[in-house]
């Protein structure tokens, strides 16, 4: 789907895969799961059945044959990961997994998945230091409210008559969306560096060479994003998050990602749980539900403890870290890049 319509330097990218380990499953280190070889055993049935698919199902087809296949996977990756390594399941390997439901999937339910996003109450259970999901949410859902300008968006276009205002309206539902993509970053994840989590591709797609933008100011004050259009605020459930105008943008954060301190010790969905995709249900059933994993097996070797976290209160401003550890946080960020993309690319097609 989207491999077919990115740039070949983007790709290259996207596919970055950083310092890989030699227990490296998908996006994990296996050893750091509670069940590592049924994971890994897992993973490798999951590969032959993709390899099949493809081989059955793609010949002479285009792209959109092979994403199919992909989707499958991914929703494959996360039962694996669920069963396998759910002391796991708010870190930021698995917010990856899930995500990848957008790279290749035609219609992402988020929502279905399991642990998607992670609770703000996850501090001290290896969380992500940034909330992916959140961000990816956040995303989808400005991209979602742009076909209609917000709630309200389809009302107020109706009843203007002036061609100033229908100008002045049309300019405010594009900033609103342009802001609310961008926002999205500052609002969750304030303390990383966004530019790890596809901020700079959304940017340079959408913005950098609107010449309307930085009029953006004049017309969210004529048509306010979240009080009159209706627009969802970026970022929190809680309705906090801001549309920041072109100049009002706070200052980048600067933290890597990385899996904070701590362990989930039981299943968080139980010993058996069930998740929707594509409208079949899904038992899950998992593995060494007694077992106790330690904080050692419930963080991987770039955990950071909290300084790096984007938990409210934190400055985040930390720069302690080796380079390995930076190469793969921008590894881990940019698994992101395709679904900012399909973001952009979306709503390039809207606005």
């Amino acid at each position: 789907m989207l491999a077919s319509i990115l740039s070949p330097s983007l790709l290259a990218v996207i596919l970055a895969t950083g310092t890989a380990s030699a227990d490296e499953v998908g996006y994990f280190d296996s050893q750091s799961c509670v069940d590592p070889t049924g994971l890994e055993q897992c993973y490798e049935e999951i590969s032959s059945s993709f390899a099949s698919c493809v081989n059955d199902n793609c010949k002479d087809q285009n792209i959109d044959c092979t994403n199919v296949c992909s989707c499958i996977r991914t929703a494959d990756e996360i039962d694996c990961a669920g069963k396998h390594c759910w002391n796991r399941v708010y870190s930021c390997e698995y917010q990856q997994t899930v995500s990848d439901l957008g790279t290749y999937c035609l219609e992402p339910r988020f929502e279905e998945a399991p642990f998607f996003p992670p609770p703000d109450d996850a501090d001290g259970l290896g969380a992500c230091s940034c909330n992916l999901g959140k961000v990816l949410t956040s995303l989808y859902r400005t991209s979602a409210e742009t076909e209609t300008c917000g709630s309200n968006g389809e009302d107020i276009a109706s009843g203007l008559t002036s061609n100033d205002e229908i100008q002045s309206f049309t300019r405010a539902c594009t900033c609103c969306s342009q802001s609310g993509m961008l926002s999205a970053f500052s609002a969750i994840c304030p303390n990383t560096d966004p530019s790890l989590l596809g901020r700079d591709e959304i940017y340079q797609s959408l913005v950098a060479n609107d010449e309307d933008w930085p009029m953006c100011a004049t017309y969210m004050d004529a048509f306010p994003c979240e009080s009159k259009l209706g627009y969802t605020p970026p970022g929190d459930d809680d309705d906090s998050g801001t549309f920041y105008e072109p100049d009002d943008f706070p200052a980048d954060g600067t933290a890597t990602l990385s899996n904070m301190a701590g362990v989930i010790t039981a299943p968080i969905g139980g010993a058996t749980y069930t998740w929707t995709h594509n409208g079949i249900e899904r038992v899950i059933t998992v593995a060494s539900a007694e077992a106790k994993p330690t904080a050692a097996a419930g963080n991987d070797a770039n955990n950071d403890s909290s300084e790096n976290s984007d938990e409210k209160g934190n400055d985040g401003n930390s720069t302690t870290g080796s380079e390995d550890k930076k190469n793969s946080a921008a590894a881990m960020g940019s698994r992101l890049l395709p679904i900012s993309c399909g973001m952009l690319l979306f709503l390039a097609l809207v606005l």
